[in-house]
Order: structure tokens, then sequence, then C-alpha cells
């Protein structure tokens, strides 16, 4: 049954590749059959290229054709054929001498079959007799039939391994060697997206190769990675101008470090065996250039000659934790870096970054996961330690003065502070662009937040590099920073934490087969200050969101009442979420996003004027008092009520305010005071101001929660402190109603506060961690102790017995006491 094309219109009949080694060297074969679906992929079915390395390959085309029906056009032609050097990885620095076959084909129609076959013999001569090949079984676009053979030669070791689904191959003996041969039919294409980790491989494949464990791989860089018997003259004199300079060996270590970073650059001259095999340390320091392999071996000597034990590492910049799981090879390896043992401590160097400043312990490190270092010792992969966030941090403080009046632009400063990598990062961006140019770029940034903002004086940069440390400050001048947005009565005034919402971004796919790519790691803190035109005044926010991979804080806090202060943070944990935890990640990343910045409302005294209502919220005013009104009559119809004691009342036995009482009293105390200092902290909430800010649809802070929130909390409020003065009243008056009062009290109260709890947790600002707060089951466990206290105590059952006069109570006499009175009589 053929398989439906894709969207692109891309779809292959067969992809058979196969390999054969031999004693002398590697042939591949390659034999592709494409039908092109529809217009759109006219172009590039008619284009073929194949790549190859002259130095050490020969590239045979044997056929090229297009089948049109029961018609077959023969399209190799010498004319057609183009031998370009395109040297794809130019702007990385990267020269590798590869050659390109470039095939355009004439009079290709939709609904062509295009047939092509060609070979490739000659293997890399670095590799000496390791070999090693991969083959995918699955591809992006619809295979009908895919086929992978190998012809490996007697008498030679061999591993093979089948990833992700692939069946073991089946084998045949010839008299050439052992075959090896993989199919399948109708594979559907499987696409992943493209903001999944590297490393991510779902495709099923096979591979092959000769090393038996990572220490012949180890033991074949060795003969590569020689370190010279001692160093050329002008190396010489570079390492003793270190020592000269240097007293430690962690100082030494980093100026040798700078020296290679700062004083060779990144050029890689990959032909042939060069892509292998680096260049002698002198050669390479004299011509002040080399690659990966070239600078970490010079720095390996360089420090050698200074008695410091030192190696390249082998690294997978992409595979990274996976590699240890595929099969031992040279080619599993696209990076070399540094390993420095001092003492019982590890560095782990990239001689390729960018200058890098600090003590030693203050230089960021890279993060590969897994290295294979190149010295005597290596048994096998090394694990690497995971980077720390706090070599690579940065902090931010933004003040805007709005003390003037609100037709006055205000001004705006910005403090950021930047440490380790990202320091190096910003080290590299004004050295390439220029201050004039990223002047430009931050102005622009802010532009998006405040429309007309304007640069009030350059940006001042202060660079300490032996803390590794960069200090930027700012200057900029925000007109028209409070303004009335279109339908809305009230002017405002925003903190956006710009800075923090590039950081906090979903998976575009959060249905997605692939993981998804975080930033790692990623420490980021912004403080931001507004001064007001006057006094304002709100109720604190304190907000933390944490899920897979992250986490962010936020509080918002008023030192003074004409002076707010917004702090956010945004931490990575990892440098991945699972497919099966994005759309969680994307739930609470955006819950973060809706978090980020704040915005104060005023109503203008225009509007004020007209509303004639002297600040006060009537409606919650009048609310409130019904609260009231109704929680004291009811606290009045309670306490008259007036319950027969316990029948576990014993004469003889505990009785008094003591014991597990006392706490119990002082609970009752703590807890309504606390409640009432709460009601006046927060009775800001409720004024005319804040209470349209955040209860009228189409305001930044508008949330359809918060009117039953405060509400909610507000008859909680009143509940807890009325009940909390009865209950007083009570427990001093040992009054037999307290018991079943207080039970009843702990409670309704407990659940007032869960559901204000909840409500909270809906709101953006407020949303907390998933999970149930431990304070809210701690007080749970609290009210099921006490009321199996006040149920089971003697104590409390002798003490709680006092009634009310007759003439308050509302218990009466009991219907049957005038007859039992008269039958005692008589």
């Amino acid at each position: 049954m053929p398989l439906t094309p894709d969207a692109e219109g891309a779809q292959f009949l067969l992809v058979d590749r196969q390999t054969r080694v031999v004693a002398a060297g590697v042939t591949t074969y390659r034999h592709y059959v494409q039908r092109v679906q529809n217009e759109s992929q006219l172009a590039e079915s008619s284009e073929i290229s194949i790549d190859f390395d002259p130095s050490y390959q020969r590239l045979t085309l044997h056929r090229v054709r297009v089948r049109r029906g029961a018609q077959e056009l023969d399209k190799l032609k010498p004319s057609s054929i183009q031998l370009l050097q395109r040297e794809r990885e130019l702007e990385a620095r990267v020269l590798d001498g590869r050659r390109t076959a470039h095939l355009i084909l004439d009079d290709v129609r939709v609904g062509d079959v295009i047939d092509y076959e060609y070979t490739i013999d000659g293997g890399n001569p670095a590799l000496a007799r390791m070999r090693y090949g991969r083959c995918d079984l699955q591809y992006s676009v619809p295979v009908e039939h895919v086929r992978c053979r190998l012809l490996w030669p007697d008498g030679r070791d061999l591993q093979t391994r089948q990833a992700n689904g692939a069946a073991v191959g089946q084998e045949t003996h010839r008299s050439s060697g052992r075959e090896f041969v993989w199919e399948r039919r109708h594979q559907p294409a499987l696409k992943i997206e493209g903001d999944a980790p590297a490393w991510f491989d779902p495709y099923p494949y096979v591979e092959w190769g000769d090393a038996q464990q990572w220490q012949d791989v180890a033991a074949w860089a060795r003969s590569l990675y020689k370190l010279p018997a001692q160093l050329g003259p002008e190396l010489a004199r570079e390492r003793d101008a270190i020592l000269k300079m240097a007293a430690s060996p962690e100082e030494r270590v980093a100026a040798a470090l700078r020296v290679v970073q700062g004083q060779v650059r990144y050029l890689g001259i990959e032909i042939g065996a060069g892509s292998y095999a680096p260049r002698d340390p002198e050669q390479v320091f004299r011509r002040r250039f080399g690659d990966c392999k070239d600078k970490a071996l010079l720095l390996s000597a360089l420090l050698r000659s200074m008695d410091i034990e030192a190696a390249p590492a082998l690294v997978n910049t992409r595979s990274q934790q996976v590699l240890a799981e595929v099969l031992p090879s040279a080619v599993q390896f696209d990076h070399v870096i540094v390993k420095v043992r001092l003492g019982e401590r590890s560095y782990w160097l990239d001689p390729t970054r960018a200058t890098q400043y600090g003590r030693l312990d203050l230089i960021s490190q890279p993060d590969f996961r897994q290295a294979l270092v190149v010295d005597a010792q290596s048994r096998g992969l090394e694990a690497m330690p995971r980077p720390a966030a706090e070599l690579s941090k940065r902090r931010m403080a933004v003040t805007i003065d709005a003390s003037g009046a609100r037709d006055q632009p205000a001004a705006m400063t910005v403090h950021s502070i930047f440490t380790g990598r990202v320091a190096d990062g910003f080290r590299a961006d004004i050295a390439r662009q220029g201050h004039e140019e990223l002047q430009k770029l931050y102005l622009n940034f802010y532009a998006g937040y405040y429309p007309g903002v304007t640069v009030a004086q350059p940006f001042e940069v202060t660079d300490d590099r032996s803390g590794n440390e960069i200090s930027l400050i700012e200057h900029y001048s925000i007109p028209g920073l409070w303004h009335r947005p279109k339908d809305d009565r009230r002017l405002q005034a925003s903190i956006f934490s710009g800075e923090l919402r590039e950081f906090l971004k979903a998976s575009g796919s959060p249905r997605r087969q692939s993981p998804y790519q975080l930033a790692f790691p990623v420490d980021v803190e912004v403080t931001s200050e507004m001064r007001l035109p006057r006094k304002w005044g709100a109720r604190d926010v304190d907000a933390r969101i944490a899920g897979p991979g992250f986490e962010y804080k936020g509080t918002v806090r008023w030192p003074e009442a004409d002076r707010v202060v917004v702090t956010e943070a945004y931490k990575t944990l990892d440098d991945e979420v699972s497919a099966r935890e994005t759309p969680e990640y994307n739930d609470k990343i955006n819950r973060a996003r809706d978090s980020l910045g704040y915005t104060l409302y005023d109503l203008g005294p225009g509007v004020a004027a007209s509303a004639r209502t002297g600040g006060v919220n009537w409606p919650v005013l009048l609310v409130a008092l019904g609260l009231v009104a109704v929680l004291t009559r009811t606290a009045w119809r309670l306490y008259r009520w007036d319950p027969v004691p316990s029948q576990l009342a014993d004469p003889n036995g505990l009785r008094g305010l003591g014991g597990w009482l006392v706490l119990l009293g002082l609970g009752l105390i703590l807890r309504t005071l606390t409640q009432a200092r709460a009601g006046v902290m927060n009775i800001s909430a409720y004024s005319l101001d804040n209470w349209s800010a955040l209860t009228t649809p189409g305001g930044d802070r508008y949330d359809a929660w918060w009117a039953p929130a405060l509400l909610l909390e507000l008859m909680a409020t009143c509940f807890i402190v009325a009940g909390g003065l009865l209950l007083l009243t009570l427990f001093f008056r040992r009054r037999s109603s307290f018991p079943r009062l207080t039970m009843g009290y702990l409670w309704i109260s407990t659940a007032l506060l869960f559901a204000d709890a909840l409500l909270l947790k809906l709101l953006p600002l407020q949303s907390a961690h998933s999970g149930v707060d431990p304070g809210s089951v701690g007080s749970l466990i609290g009210v099921v102790l006490w009321t199996a206290y006040l149920i089971r105590s003697r104590r409390v059952a002798n003490t709680f017995v006092e009634r009310l006069p007759v003439a308050l109570s509302k218990r009466g006499a009991p219907a049957h006491a005038g007859a039992t009175s008269e039958a005692t009589g008589s």
C-alpha cells in the first residue's frame, strides 16, 4: 500500500544505503528514488548535491535518470555537473575542503520519478583502521522502502547496535565476509519539533563499529594528541611571562587560558586528516589561529610545561548525556576542550570561547555532560559537573522616578550586574557591536514597553575583570508614563519586567513528541522600584510558581506609601522539559508571564470629583456593615444559648483554666488578633481605587476571581474576629456552651481560610506552587486534634459547667418538670 506524501510533497520510493569495509578503507553506495508529488517540490527535486572530501575520497556517479510513465530519460550528462567548494561552515570560521558535485536536471515535471545512485570510495586516514557507520531506518519524509546493507570482513571485530525499535539485521556469511541487511517498508514521516534538544533522536537506526570500548578510542586519540617534549622559543617566552606574573597554580591556569583564548583566534582548517589531528602547538601559537583541537593541545602543552596536570578532552556538543549509549567511535565527538586537575579539584576549560576573566573558580565551565579525556589514565567516558547557576547570574535594579507631576517625563535608571558567562557574553557583544549600536538595541527594547522613551545619557560600563563582573547603568526618560488607555477612565502606569519576559516562553507545541529545550543555567532577578506622586499603598503580594524545569518568584512590597518595589526572579532547574510535562510547563510558564510586572491605577482628580464619593467604596462598606450586623445578632443569640453541661463532668476531677486549655485560650487570642491585624493591613484593597482596578474588566490587573476572593476574605475576617471575641468571653466565664461552639468555630473558620486560599491560587499574582499548602494542612490537623480534645477531655467537661441566670437563658423549664415536682411533693 503506497504511502501518502507529506504536506511538502516529498516522498521517497527507495533509500538504499550500502557500506563495504575492507582493510584498505571504506566504500559507500547510495541509491535514491524519489517521486515529485507537486509543484512546490520541483525546484528541490530537480537539483542533486553530493558532498565528498577529495583529499581522501573518490566519487563515482553511476546513474541519474528520470522516469515519466513508461519513458526513461538519462540525465547523467557531464555538462549538467558542477564541482563546487561551498564551505558551508565558513561563517563559523571552519574550512573543511569538501567539494559538492551539484547536478541540475532539466525538464523535470510533477509526477516524475527521479532515480540516482553513486559510490564514494575512501576513508579518513586520521582514523587509521578504526571504522564506524550508521544507517537510519526512518526519516522526516515518507519512504516506501528503506534498505541498509553492511559487508564486513571476516576476522575483524564488529559491534552492532539497534536503537529506537530497529530490528536486528539479517546476517549471511559470504565468501567476501559477513553480510548484514536491515529493511523496512512503508515508513511514514517522523517529524520532531524544532525546539527539541539537540540530543533527542527518536529515529530508528542501526550503527556498527570495530571499537570495543571507549578506552580503544582514547588510545587512538593519544596517538594524535602528542605533547611536545619541550616548548618552542615563542611559546616558552609566553610560559615564562605567566610564571613571573602568576604565583599560584590557579592564577597560572587562568592566565594560560586567557592567552590561548585571547591571542589565538578560532579558525578551523579541517581538511582531510586535519579534521581529527591537531597541529603542532608552536606552529599554532606562531600563526595565532587554530581550531578546537589545536587550541586544546596548545593549552595542555602550556600548562604541562608549568607542571600542571592537563589533557585534551573529546566531547559532543549535541549528544551530551546520551553519548554513553552509542557505540564507541572517534566520529562521536565534534569538539575538544581541556581538563585541568589541581589537587582534588578538576576544571573543564574551553579555549575556543571568548576571553574569560576572573579567578579560576569564577570562570564558567562548559556543559557537555560526558567527556573522553585523552591521557594514559583514561578508561572511558567521564561525567562532567553541571554548571553552577551562581556563575552565570543576571541581576537588574530598575528605578522609575514618577514622583513629579503626571504630565512630566519619568526618569528610569537600569542598573545591571552580569557575572560569569553572562559577563563573558556582554564583553563579546560590546567588542563586536560597540557602545552606540548596543545603546540603540537597548533603547528599542524598552520602546516596546514605553513608547516615546528616549536616552537621557549614554550608558556606563564598569568591568571588574578580577571578579568577572560587569556593571551596566542605563539612563532613560519616559514621557507619558501615566496615560489613559482607550475606553478606560483611569490613568495607569506600569512596571513591565520585560527582561524576564524574554526568558518566560511557552513551547509552541504543547502536544508534542519530543522534549522541550530550556536554556540552562539561567538565573535572573529584576527588582523594579517606582516612586509615586502621592501616597498610595496597597496590599503586599507574594507569588511562587514552580513548574517543570523552572521556578518563578515575585513579590510586591510597599516600604513607603508612595514607593512600590516589585522583585521578580526566574531560574531554570534543568535544560529540558519532557514531552509529557510540556502541557503543565506551558500552563505554569503562562501563569508566570501573567504575573510579571505591576500596574498602578489612578482615577485622576477630574474623575474623582465627578464621582463625588470621597473615595469611599460604598457597596463594599454596606456589605461589611451587613456582615457585622448579622454576626453581632448571631453572637448575641449564641451567647444566650445555654446547654446542659457534659455528662462527663466529675466533681472530683481536674478543673480550671489550666493544662492544655491554656494553649487553647492563647490560640484563640492569637487567631483573633492576627486576623484583626490582617484585616486592618488589607483594608486598602477595598478602597475605591484599588477595588476598581482589580474588578473592572479591561484593566491590566483585572481578574474575574478578585471580587469573590476579596469578599470571601472580608467575610472570613469578620467571622473569625467576631467569633473569637464571643468564644473568649465564654472561655473566661467557663460557660457550658464553650466546647461545642469552639468546635464549630474552628471548623468553619478553617473552611473559610481554605476556600480563601483556593480562590487566591486562581489569581495570577497569587499563584503558588502546585500542591497543598503545608500551613493549611497543619491547620487542619490542629482542628482535628482540638476537636478530639474538647470531646474527650475530663478537664474540659469539669471546667465548662457555668450557665446563664434564668432571666437571660433561653433554656426555660422542661415540660415535664412540674409533674416531677408534684410527684415528689406528695
